[in-house]
């Protein structure tokens, strides 16, 4: 069963997308922040980890995407591509085929991106669709079967009035 970070069929959200919506936001530089009357320590950054196969490969593809490699293990089983600060962790695992993960990466010009990776020849598995939830999305797999998940945010209510 594919891991979604989103919602099921239904629409209902998912105690992953809770997680997810939790960590991704992106936070201010101040190391602490308050929330019912305690101090808690801001996060700042997450960074999937996908498997691959064939590292090269994978590269490869996110290369195609735009990304640039940032680091690469010298074991080459390991690597960190990144693009417009998200980063991409990739590591190889020859023993999987179908790995199944799913990553939403949130851009604010989502048609931009559609145009940008159709004429790079990116194949998509989904087309920009709006969702029950209001946000809208296209989506792609790598060739290791990770659903990468473009999504712009609904607008905010009041936004543009």
């Amino acid at each position: 069963m594919r891991r979604s970070l989103i919602a099921d069929s239904n629409g209902s959200l998912s105690r992953q997308l809770y997680w997810l919506m939790a960590c991704t936001v992106l936070l201010s530089d101040a190391k602490r922040h308050w929330r019912n009357g305690e101090s808690m320590a801001k996060l700042s950054r997450i960074a999937p980890e996908l498997p691959a196969a064939d590292l090269s490969a994978a590269i490869a593809f996110y290369e195609r995407l735009g990304f640039e490699v940032a680091s690469r293990m010298p074991a080459h089983d390991y690597a960190i591509v990144e693009r417009d600060g998200i980063a991409i962790h990739l590591f190889e695992e020859k023993m999987r085929c179908d790995a199944q993960n799913g990553v939403h990466i949130f851009t604010h010009d989502l048609a931009g991106l559609f145009e940008e990776f159709a004429a790079r020849g990116v194949l998509f598995a989904q087309t920009i669709e709006r969702k029950p939830w209001g946000n809208r999305e296209f989506r792609i797999r790598d060739d290791f079967g990770n659903e990468l998940k473009f999504t712009e945010p609904a607008a905010e209510p009041g936004a543009g009035s």
